[in-house]
């Protein structure tokens, strides 16, 4: 099978068991109306499947929790200068 075709089967397989965690789905509404903004949000998801990458990567069996990756993502979003005027 191609990587391409196995990268899209297991990104579809895991997006798919994310979506179904209640608890998850809880964590990014509140956290992105939190941010108050479509691009914080979109760039908040973008960062936080960073963290997994680089976990997985770096074959961690803990990942940040919540609150970390929060902070990690206000943080990101404040250097970048994401929504200031």
């Amino acid at each position: 099978m191609p990587i391409d075709r196995l990268v899209n089967d297991a990104s579809r397989r895991k997006a798919k068991a994310m979506l179904r965690k209640a608890d998850w789905r809880d964590y990014a509404r509140t956290f992105a109306r939190e941010l108050g903004s479509v691009e914080k949000a979109f760039l908040a998801g973008a960062i936080d499947s960073v963290v997994f990458d680089v976990s997985a990567i770096l074959r961690t069996r803990r990942i940040a929790s919540h609150d970390d990756r929060k902070k990690l993502i206000k943080d990101v979003l404040k250097e970048m200068g994401v929504g200031e005027s």
